[in-house]
């Protein structure tokens, strides 16, 4: 029996008081969890085993953002020229700066539930050459959340004033205020058969089957108010890595007496769901090809797999013409240094003025259908690898044939996108590839060995990049970013198919205890899938237009160093190290949205450099243990614009955390961690190699108390 019991603690707190939607509960710093491992034998010849792990989480997870959503180029005269869509440079008369076409800020107040457990049943019979074990597991993972966002918004119109490089005034068009509330309920579940059967010496049947499902369900409630303020100015300061916070308004009385009204466009009530099943089936033959093994040995398999997944999501706008400030209440919120602005009271909007509100749908009518959508795929491949094993040499040569076909049903428009159906249309696609791969290990002495590996590999799309038709959202996208965005899917999409190469030399050395690694690999990528990302301003909002493409091809090629040393002694103390280090390089071609290609020097989501290591310190005392580990990586490009100007970069990001951990008696051992130690915060950037911070998130550290029965 293992158990774990847990309290969390985080820095992060945010107060949603009147703002908070639904039912929202939440922890403040706090949190708790659970781990309870249980395995036993049994049978009179103990044939039968078990394994079953049940696990429950209770924690907050907040968080605070700051972002710029816009930016604006101006010349020495503070006329507007660009927004990056056009090169500055190319513009006459830029003055070299950047000014913010936003101020925005958000705090997201998430209360996180997760239960659920997973048991193993093995059956290994003493006298018979067979075993069969059958997992089942069930988790299921709430999530409470409420968004606070406000936002100043300029417009192009309006000059600038006073800019320099340490800042400047912009006039300020509008201001909004909005409240998101989602209940993200997700389960998955599934059983997972085995079946081995050793024919022989050396010689192994295993037969595998599974079923697994994933469901989604969640009630997204939005509301959002704007104002248009007459002569509001604000003032702005870069800090040291040229973030404009704003500093000072011109009259703070206007950020709570303007006239605030609906957003007819956030102002919507979305229930959502989605379920996702597999089932697969798959058989392996092995003879021969054991670790100790000489001579031929030969690997032979085929598998079948089924994926069905769909999407529904639907809305119910609401309007109203009334000025809506007798709903909003002084909050806690901070723009930059600026204070005074309203949030949502929500529990006396739902009560006095959601019923109201005025139905909206048909200012909307293609919004119940344009992000429903349902794919079917069908997986059926097979494999084949002849292995020769002399007492140094071990070479692999192996042939993969993979077929794939799939319905995609996406909304249907007769007139090219104006107005949608809830009718499906279906459009049936696939594709089949022959994948060879030759692997051979040389041994160079008893330590010290040569890798060498050649393949082809297939790396195949997301099946809602290419049924859906668009879905537009003002949450936090999938990179953890508080842009508005507009997501259109590609039903042209193919799959990456790549050409790899690897060479790598291995030493050990500390009784096998340490080892020395420098791989080399290169890879050039056909069809590489890349998201290219223009800018829609609708209404006051500048949207992220984001839409999946093909490369005609990518190239990436790197080096990776890695050591690590295990049982290092020092008088009565041990040590574990470990470190990695890898350098990539990267190339990548791609087709803008006027149709002509831009060629960058690295791939999507490709560091430069990326470094982790840890130590871990093994003391005698109570057997204490004290461990570090730390990461960093170089900054990496996230979307590709039209232009460099329009390119979004993660900037450079280092985090440590640190545990420790000692035995206070026989069975019951004390830990305590840290993450996120010096509650380093993201940030993100834009324009030529991330010349222009446009993102700073905040989410504390984590310090977590365990106490261990083992």
């Amino acid at each position: 029996v293992f158990a774990d019991v847990a309290g969390i603690y985080s820095t992060a707190q945010t107060n949603v008081d009147r703002s908070a939607g639904g039912d929202h509960k939440t922890l403040g710093h706090f949190g708790k969890s659970a781990k309870l491992v249980f395995s036993d034998q049994f049978g009179a010849d103990d044939q039968f085993g078990i394994v079953a792990v049940a696990r429950s989480e209770q924690r907050s997870r907040n968080s605070t953002k700051r972002w710029v959503e816009s930016n604006y180029y101006f010349n020495d005269a503070g006329k507007y020229l660009t927004d990056g869509s056009t090169d500055p440079t190319e513009l006459k008369g830029w003055n070299g700066l950047r000014a913010p076409g936003n101020f925005s800020t958000g705090t997201y107040t998430n209360f996180i539930t997760n239960f659920g457990g997973s048991a193993k049943l093995e059956w290994k019979p003493s006298q018979d050459p067979f075993y069969a074990s059958l997992l089942l597991y069930s988790y299921r993972f709430y999530e409470n959340s409420t968004m606070n966002k406000t936002d100043l918004y300029s417009n192009a119109k309006f000059p600038i004033r006073d800019q320099t490089a340490e800042g400047g005034t912009t006039q300020i068009n509008s201001i909004y205020i909005k409240n998101r509330h989602d209940r993200w309920d997700r389960s998955n579940r599934g059983a997972i058969a085995n079946f081995s059967w050793d024919m022989g010496q050396d010689t192994r049947l295993t037969l595998r089957g599974g079923h697994t499902e994933e469901t989604f369900n969640n009630t997204q409630t939005y509301w959002g108010v704007r104002a248009y303020p007459s002569n509001l100015f604000v003032d702005y300061a870069n800090d040291k890595h040229g973030f404009p916070n704003a500093v000072g308004v011109s009259d703070p009385s206007l950020l709570t007496s303007s006239a605030f009204k609906l957003n007819p466009a956030q102002a919507y009530i979305s229930p959502r769901d989605a379920k996702e099943t597999i089932d697969n089936l798959r058989v392996d033959f092995t003879h021969n090809i054991g670790a100790d093994a000489r001579g031929f040995g030969l690997a032979a398999g085929a598998e079948y797999r089924h994926l069905n997944i769909w999407q529904d999501i639907d809305f119910d706008y609401y309007k109203t013409s009334a000025t809506l400030n007798d709903y909003l209440y002084p909050g806690a919120t901070l723009l930059g240094t600026v204070p005074g602005f309203p949030l949502i009271d929500n529990p006396k909007w739902t009560e006095e003025l959601l019923p109201t509100l005025g139905n909206n749908d048909a200012a909307y009518p293609n919004a119940d259908f344009t992000s429903d959508y349902k794919y079917v795929e069908d997986i059926a491949n097979a494999y084949v690898s002849a292995h020769y094993a002399w007492d140094r040499l071990l070479l692999i040569g192996g042939l993969r044939y993979d077929d794939t076909s799939f319905d995609a049903y996406s909304p249907y428009s007769a007139n090219g996108g104006t107005t949608y159906t809830a009718d499906f249309r279906r459009s049936s696609g696939g594709y089949s590839n022959l994948l060879p791969s030759l692997n051979a290990t040389f041994s160079l002495g008893e330590d010290q060995r040569l890798r060498f590996s050649a393949s082809q590999t297939l790396g195949r799309p997301t099946p809602s990049n290419i049924a859906q038709a668009t879905s537009s959202s003002c949450s936090d996208d999938q990179d953890g970013r508080g842009f508005c965005t507009i997501k259109q899917g590609n039903a042209g999409l193919d799959p990456r198919r790549a050409t790899n190469i690897d060479l790598a030399w291995d030493m050990y050395f500390n009784g096998n205890n340490g080892i020395v690694s420098v791989a080399l690999f290169d890879k050039v990528i056909k069809d590489d899938i890349y998201t290219l990302t223009t800018f829609q301003d609708i209404g006051d909002i500048t949207y992220r237009v984001t839409q999946p493409m093909n490369t005609d091809e990518s190239k990436l090629r790197g080096v990776e160093f890695a050591v690590a040393n295990r049982n290092l002694r020092w008088g009565r103390q041990r040590l574990d190290m470990f470190f990695n280090a890898t350098r990539l390089d990267g190339q990548t071609d791609y087709k803008i949205s006027d149709g002509t290609e831009r060629r960058l020097d690295r791939l999507l989501y490709q560091p430069d450099w990326s470094l982790n290591g840890s130590v871990i310190w093994r003391m005698p005392w109570q057997k204490a243990q004290l461990r570090v580990s730390g990461t960093y990586r170089t900054r990496m490009l996230v979307d590709f614009g039209d232009t460099q100007w329009l390119d979004s970069y993660y900037d450079p990001y280092m985090t440590f955390n640190l545990a420790f951990s000692h035995k206070v008696s026989k069975h019951f051992t004390l830990k305590y961690e840290a993450k996120n130690l010096f509650n380093t915060q993201p940030t993100y950037s834009t324009g030529p190699d991330g010349r222009f911070r446009t993102e700073i998130d905040d989410y504390g550290r984590f310090y977590y108390f365990h106490i261990i029965y083992n």
